[in-house]
């Protein structure tokens, strides 16, 4: 029993030893592959640093000595290490060469009268592997950048900048690069970054205005601003703004969404316009139909006035309080009046029409509500004559045509007496229209 009992114990002791040298060696391995990354990030630093101290010492000469560069063709300027140091503008400590034994070539190129673009660039040496070229780029600040796998052109850090090297040397990949551009003897330093830098939003953020020199800004996604200022036409799939849109000309395939929008000139839409508030003009103006030359107007505080001579045509119900017509009003169909009045009695003004409660049609005449065919007397108005002529005997002795005064009309007759020796009376109603 004791026999198996240690057995197994030296078992286990075995396993345990093996499980902590596995650790062990991982813990080496992992330790190892620090220290390489250490020492590559050292080197990284190194190289990058020794660039920009290359670099601060040739833009000073440059811009030192830009009256004999811009006096050259258009031939690039070679500037050495040697000159540098014995300028005074490197000190004679700074090693020839980086820490992969690359030397540097400095030259200096006018492109035109007023300007020169110098570029320093690594030969030779030990060529530097693309990942490591990449950091080292980055490492150098904007101005860093290093030489493309086809070695036609340097490429900046974070693509900040891109330069053609026909004009200069092509020193092959693997190499490193600065770009020093001057303008009017100064020396351009402020780069705007393409790609983002961790940490370092104001890499791609403009201090000044940006002039584009008439030229074109394509695939934006977005452009958020505090003001969109144009002289010509905005074309645009949507607009989208919280505050004013003035403009000559917007054009949107899409929607156009503004607190205010305000046009020096015209609002274009291909669709509707929907609006859930007033849509409102200023002037003696309205809604005008340009294919048809018609529309609504105001040009005083009273009438909606139709524009051009317009008819106006309506499918459903005109309702006012009061229709007037200048001329003639024409019903395809049928009149119905709702007003109603009682015949005899009084109204105003005359040629009213109007209708009694049984339908029957009345018209206003002289004062009076009257039925077609008469009208209600008015027995202030009417007046009995006698008809006809009475002799000595009181019989009548002629007789004539019964006729009321002029204006009245016979409104009624009366006949007393017949026979001889009657008395006669007989007389007729005549009243006024």
């Amino acid at each position: 029993m004791n026999k198996l009992s240690t057995s197994c114990h030296r078992g286990f002791t075995i396993l345990e030893l093996m499980v902590v040298l596995i650790v062990t060696i991982s813990g080496i391995g992992l330790a190892a592959r620090y220290m390489n990354d250490y020492a590559d990030a050292q080197l990284h630093r190194s190289a990058a640093e020794h660039l920009q101290v290359i670099s601060d010492a040739a833009a000073k000469y440059v811009q030192d000595n830009q009256a004999a560069i811009l006096g050259h063709a258009s031939n690039p300027v070679p500037i050495t290490v040697a000159m540098l140091k014995s300028a005074k503008y490197l000190s004679s400590n700074v090693a020839d060469t980086n820490v992969y034994r690359q030397a540097y070539s400095v030259l200096a190129y006018k492109p035109d009268a007023a300007r020169i673009e110098a570029m320093v660039l690594t030969t030779g040496g030990d060529a530097i592997d693309e990942a490591a070229v990449r950091k080292i780029a980055k490492l150098s600040g904007a101005r860093g950048g290093y030489v493309d796998k086809g070695n036609a052109k340097a490429i900046g850090s974070y693509g900040g900048w891109e330069a053609n090297l026909a004009n200069y040397a092509r020193p092959g990949q693997g190499h490193l690069a600065t770009a020093l551009l001057f303008e009017d003897g100064a020396l351009v330093a402020d780069y705007l970054y393409r790609s983002a830098v961790p940490g370092r939003p104001e890499l791609n953020r403009m201090a000044t205005n940006l002039d584009m020199g008439g030229k074109d800004i394509a695939n934006v996604n977005a452009v958020v601003a505090g003001y969109v200022k144009s002289t010509g036409s905005v074309d645009a799939a949507h607009v989208n703004a919280t505050g004013g849109v003035n403009a000559q000309v917007v054009n949107a395939t899409g929607g156009v969404n503004a607190q205010a929008v305000t046009a020096s000139s015209h609002v274009e839409s291909k669709g509707e316009i929907y609006a859930d508030g007033w849509l409102r003009t200023r002037g003696d103006t309205g809604w005008y139909s340009e294919k048809h030359g018609g529309g609504w107007y105001m040009s005083d505080g009273t009438w909606i006035r139709s524009y051009g001579g317009k008819n106006v045509h309506v499918d459903a119900m005109l309702q006012g309080r009061n229709v007037v017509s200048y001329e003639r009003m024409t019903a395809k169909e049928f009149i119905q009046i709702e007003g109603e009045a009682y015949e005899g009695s009084g109204c105003s003004p005359n040629g009213l029409l109007g209708r009694a409660v049984d339908g029957k049609s009345l018209s206003c005449v002289n004062g009076v509500w009257t039925g077609a065919g008469g009208g209600a007397l008015n027995p202030k108005n009417c007046n009995w004559y006698r008809w006809g002529t009475p002799n000595h005997n009181n019989a009548w002795e002629s007789w004539w045509e019964a006729q009321c005064p002029a204006g009245q009309y016979i409104a009624g007759l009366s006949l007393q007496g017949h026979g001889a020796g009657a008395t006669f009376n007989h007389r007729m109603l005549c009243c006024s229209p």
